[in-house]
């Protein structure tokens, strides 16, 4: 377990629009602010394209049909990013998983992020798991 304070963070606030593509933009934001540490404090909106990674599987849940987002949360960093999406068809059956390129923006996304000021996250590989999981260090 690694456990670290922070005690200097501010917010930013992003609203993208239709065709953004919602994980490129994340990562685009992280690196145009220099954020080294933040998280997704709130985030809704629509998309039209949907490609989210299902749970311990290399297949994904796709779709061209415009979805609500009902919840959007994870850490994100100018290395890198791990977010996870609910979300909800018209029928309002609801989807989730781990957000990959190509989930694109149908009217628009409004999201918070913290930004940890004295904080950096970054991934590195882990043997155990054969993922990049989060390492964190104080700066």
């Amino acid at each position: 377990m690694a456990t670290v304070s922070s005690t200097n963070c501010s917010f930013h606030f992003l609203k993208l629009s239709p065709g953004d593509d919602l994980r490129q933009s994340l990562t685009e934001f992280c690196k145009s602010k220099d954020i080294k540490a933040g998280s997704i404090f709130s985030g809704v909106g629509s998309l039209k394209n949907i490609k989210l990674r299902k749970a311990n599987s290399d297949s994904f849940y796709e779709s061209t049909e415009p979805h609500e987002i009902l919840t959007l949360s994870g850490l994100v960093s100018l290395h890198g990013i791990h977010v996870h999406l609910s979300i909800a068809d018209k029928n309002a059956q609801v989807y989730g998983g781990h957000l990959s390129d190509g989930n694109l923006i149908f009217t628009t996304a409004e999201l918070v992020i913290t930004q940890f000021a004295d904080v950096e996250f970054r991934r590195e590989f882990d043997p155990n798991t054969g993922f990049k999981e989060l390492k964190i260090t104080r700066i």
